[in-house]
């Protein structure tokens, strides 16, 4: 039996599969088909994240001990001390009910004069080496 090797035989090069999909929030829809748009991947886990973490507790039947409750937060009076009570909030939202996700790091800033928090969420999607930024601005209404 002879053995036969062909030359320049390139192996075939897959596309990046969507592992997560998710509806856009404000259910618009695609220009495409005209279905309700859908986010894949990284962008379904950020969808998901800010969910919980606009989500407040009780907003959920049955299940009143589901999301942030940072609405209530912003109302404190800012300091170090709100800042690491939001911090630790958003830490334990995304590790109980976000199993995609796995947390890198979070950082809170108040903005005192302008009645607003800055927070960044740095992690990584399960599956996917790469870190993910979202970075959000939750105001608080007087």
């Amino acid at each position: 039996m002879a053995l036969v090797f062909q030359k320049n035989l390139k192996t075939p090069i897959r596309q990046k599969q969507d592992l997560y999909s998710d509806f856009s929030t404000n259910f618009s829809l695609s220009e495409s088909n005209r279905d309700i748009e859908q986010k894949f991947n990284e962008d379904a886990v950020k969808v998901s994240i800010l969910n919980l973490i606009k989500t407040n507790k009780g907003d959920r039947l049955f299940n009143n001990t589901f999301g942030g409750n940072l609405n209530n937060l912003l109302f404190e009076n800012f300091g170090v001390a709100s800042e690491e009570i939001i911090s630790d909030s958003i830490t334990q939202i995304i590790e109980n009910y976000e199993p995609r996700a796995s947390l890198i790091s979070v950082i809170v800033d108040s903005d005192v004069d302008d009645h607003l928090v800055n927070i960044t969420i740095i992690f990584r999607v399960i599956n996917n080496s790469e870190p993910v930024l979202l970075e959000i601005v939750l105001h608080r209404i007087r």
